[in-house]
């Protein structure tokens, strides 16, 4: 299915020429044998396509977390897609291996400037615990928040 699928045909000057005439009722014929996609299957592929474009971003996320230049936005765009109701139990890991690469170095969220940031990103994450982590994940991410 095309964009333009339905759509009708583009109105031309007319033309006495007949070879013209049926090239172009071809194209027309051509554009309209296209198959139709079933929303299932759409639908289907779309929600695929959504999942993978949630663990390349955390996938993406968890390898800047841990440079101090880029935590503030990592961190804003972590908290967004933590709440944004997307992520579920296997987005698990992906979503603590972000949380252990922002705390690889422990003297990171002392830092004065970073420190509030760590703070709203770990509470985002402690709000979805239970439906995100693992136990052993949900005990670990307290030890963090403490």
């Amino acid at each position: 299915m095309s964009l333009f699928g339905d759509l009708p045909a583009a109105k031309r000057a007319r033309t006495d020429d007949p070879a013209a005439q049926t090239e172009e009722k071809s194209t027309v014929e051509s554009t309209n044998l296209q198959p139709e996609v079933s929303t299932k299957e759409s639908s289907a592929k779309s929600v695929a396509e959504a999942e993978d474009q949630v663990k390349a971003a955390l996938t993406r996320l968890a390898s800047h977390i841990g440079n101090k230049a880029k935590m503030r936005k990592a961190a804003s765009l972590t908290r967004k897609l933590l709440g944004s109701g997307e992520l579920g139990r296997e987005h698990g890991k992906l979503c603590f291996k972000i949380l252990e690469e922002a705390m690889v170095d422990e003297s990171a969220p002392q830092d004065p400037a970073l420190r509030g940031d760590y703070r709203a990103l770990f509470l985002a994450a402690d709000s979805i615990a239970e439906e995100v982590f693992s136990k052993p994940q949900r005990d670990q991410l307290k030890g963090w928040c403490l």
